[in-house]
């Protein structure tokens, strides 16, 4: 799929002094978005449920092990997370500490494959990792995300890195560790195996190659039938063991294989627990990764101009279609449920990037197969199938962005490289030759970047005004709870203290995990022989007597962002892209803290 540069494979040594400077400029900054302030922002509720499942292992593995949840997602994650509490301690820096790992790893993924890429090319993987606003993000974030893309690029080191004997081994254990992080495996498999019936029936009934994907896969099988079976026998080994628990709990094997987490997520996907426009995840990455967006369409204006004739024709025509769908439609889409319901199109913009989308990933990948490009057909299409897939499903959350966003800067590399656009851009084998149009294109990019990067992780981290994680702990409810922490912990007076949290729990739980005198459970009696009730409004204490004894106060709880869909304006889309300050839909949720006079 991809050739080694025999251009560049005997300079990994030439590299000058200048641009050993910007690597190691550019990584620094990386490292430094990564790790500084790790315990900043406020615990969200997701990360306090990962990492409280990972508590219950580690204080107890016999009794406390994870018993698959669709919900929590797959166990790898939680059987991770007691090796670093036994290493670092249970506060936040450990809770942290693996997301923060992977995303420092990431930078230097390129380097692992660098025989395949110019060094122009190398300099933009490494810049737009470690600079990505969003990457960062969830680089300080607990989630099973970096571990699913690890897993993927686990596969991708089998494939093009290992011998061939061997190589089934990363390829295949890779690819069914998905399966232990994380539901989404179901899109990935789908994805890729698309591609392989795609390209074969394309080679067979149109290009009629002697090779394609099916007769390439099945002769590596055929080739190395011992080291094929002996690599799944490892990775059903291992899917075994972390589903049961050690073998403790054979019910989770079928359940994270197919029957709870397949039946779930499709629930949630026709529920959408969490709604948006198709177009939400294009929203997430052009107000977070504007160098994205700006070499996307770059992408696709270049590629127009060359491909010319049938698909030009097809793009105009698909746009010509999503204007008209915009138009009539325009009143009444929700009304149709074909369109709202199923093909989750729910304002009438969602037409340009549902139609566009589908239309572009077939002309690349029929352009490129045609002229037997196989690497840009496969990345092209993992792109815009990627981001198509998550563009589609049901419940909107803004980690799956960095799925698209990360098979899309792979393939916006190696697209830009050999259509030497990177050339004109990123010419740094000598300073005094970058053209100034490159120069200023990349110097803005670059510090535009930077700064939506310190907005997001550090000026604003946790702020309501950030759609990146959609719903935001507030610093003041973390502040509460730490002061009632140090009081459990080092008690004014003889008495023990106690605390109820009724009714909320998460991210409660994580704060006060193993103490004595924690509540989390409580039929709403006797509420007031305890020294702290943290209590949800919208479920409110009936218990009158209450008051007598404690102090009431309102405090803020959590606080989101929710674009209005319906009606954003592009003076509020661009307002938000260089302020990441909404104009409206700001909102947040309290919590009533009762204190023992």
């Amino acid at each position: 799929m991809m050739k080694p540069n025999s251009t560049e494979t005997g300079l990994w040594n030439s590299y000058k002094i200048n641009e050993w400077i910007f690597f190691a400029i550019v990584i620094a900054i990386g490292i430094l978005l990564r790790w500084m302030n790790l315990t900043e922002r406020p615990l969200h509720h997701d990360e306090s449920l990962h990492a409280i499942y990972g508590l219950y292992i580690y204080d107890d593995p016999q009794n406390g092990f994870y018993k698959y949840n669709a919900l929590l997602h797959g166990p790898l994650l939680y059987n991770i997370l007691p090796f670093i509490y036994d290493l670092f301690g249970t506060g936040k820096w450990a809770v942290r500490f693996l997301p923060a790992f992977l995303g420092t790893f990431f930078m230097f993924v390129p380097f692992i494959f660098r025989k395949y890429f110019h060094k122009n090319t190398l300099f933009f993987l490494v810049t737009c990792v470690a600079l990505s606003p969003s990457l960062v993000y969830w680089s300080r974030f607990l989630r099973h995300d970096y571990l699913a893309i690890s897993s993927m690029l686990l596969v991708l080191w089998g494939i093009f890195c290992v011998k061939e004997q061997y190589a089934f081994f990363p390829i295949i254990v890779g690819m069914v560790l998905q399966f232990t992080i994380k539901e989404n495996a179901f899109v990935t498999t789908s994805l890729l195996l698309g591609y392989v019936i795609f390209e074969s029936l394309f080679g067979k009934l149109v290009v009629k190659k002697n090779k394609h994907s099916f007769h390439v896969i099945w002769e590596k099988i055929s080739k190395h039938k011992i080291s094929f079976l002996l690599a799944l026998a490892l990775a059903m080994f291992i899917y075994t063991l972390l589903y049961s628990a050690g073998f403790k709990y054979s019910q989770g094997i079928l359940d994270g294989l197919y029957r709870e987490s397949l039946g779930y997520w499709l629930k949630q996907h026709h529920i959408e627990r969490i709604a948006g426009p198709f177009m939400y995840q294009t929203l997430v990455l052009s107000w977070y990764e504007l160098y994205f967006l700006i070499f996307t369409i770059i992408h696709m204006i270049h590629f127009y101009y060359k491909a010319k004739g049938p698909y030009l024709y097809a793009i105009i025509t698909t746009l010509a279609l999503a204007i008209t769908l915009h138009l009539s439609l325009d009143t009444h889409l929700n009304q149709i449920d074909f369109l709202y319901k199923v093909l989750k199109i729910k304002i009438p913009i969602d037409f340009y990037p549902f139609l566009i989308i589908v239309v572009h990933a077939f002309n690349l990948v029929i352009f490129y197969l045609k002229r037997n490009d196989t690497k840009k057909a496969f990345w092209g299409y993992l792109f815009f199938g990627t981001l198509f897939a998550y563009s589609f499903v049901g419940e909107k959350v803004p980690w799956l962005a960095s799925y698209p966003l990360i098979t899309g800067i792979i393939f916006l590399a190696i697209y830009l490289e050999e259509t030497l656009i990177l050339d004109n851009i990123l010419n740094l084998r000598s300073w005094k030759k970058i053209p100034i149009n490159g120069l200023i294109l990349l110097a803005i990019i670059i510090l535009f970047t930077l700064k939506t990067s310190i907005t997001t992780n550090f000026a604003r981290s946790g702020s309501s005004t950030e759609l990146i994680s959609q719903v935001h702990t507030e610093k003041i409810f973390e502040d509460v709870i730490f002061k009632i922490q140090d009081r459990l912990h080092y008690p004014m007076q003889e008495n023990p203290v106690s605390v109820l949290a009724y009714n909320m729990s998460w991210p409660t739980s994580w704060y006060f995990f193993k103490h004595p005198n924690y509540y989390f459970i409580s039929d709403g009696s006797n509420l007031s022989s305890y020294d702290y009730v943290l209590a949800d409004p919208h479920n409110p204490i009936s218990d009158p007597n209450i008051l007598s004894t404690h102090q009431k106060i309102n405090l803020a709880f959590r606080s989101w962002w929710v674009p209005p869909y319906d009606t954003l304006t592009w003076s509020e889309f661009f307002s938000y892209l260089f302020t990441h300050n909404p104009s409206r839909g700001v909102g947040s949720s309290y919590f009533d803290l009762y204190i023992r006079k």
